[in-house]
């Protein structure tokens, strides 16, 4: 699992960090084709405020590479938010991302 601190973020900004994902044992980029990934903003009881899939609005961008895109945060208000993001393979899902996200007014 890797832990990240995003950089703060406005809440009238779009929310687009490129995240790049590789196997902890080998350092290889992972494929990340026939991976679903979750990617949350979570408030400070764990409750789900914004998500994003690769349905609705993830992009891979290559191999090892994945872009999730909130381009609205402003049901966000002012304080840090947790973010986690999970892999889902084969029916197995494991944690893969967890950090905080600060949400700043402008």
């Amino acid at each position: 699992m890797y832990g990240v601190n995003f950089p703060p973020q406005t809440n009238v900004a779009t929310f687009n960090p490129i995240v790049e994902i590789k196997d902890q044992d080998t350092l290889d980029l992972i494929d990340l084709s026939d991976i679903d990934i979750c990617f949350e903003i979570r408030d400070d009881d764990d409750c789900v405020k914004l998500s994003q899939t690769k349905d609705s609005g993830i992009l891979i961008i290559d191999v090892g590479y994945f872009q999730p895109v909130f381009e609205n945060l402003r049901n966000l208000c002012n304080g840090t938010y947790r973010v986690h993001c999970t892999f889902t393979r084969d029916g197995t899902t494991r944690d893969m991302l967890v950090g905080s996200i600060p949400i700043v007014l402008p």
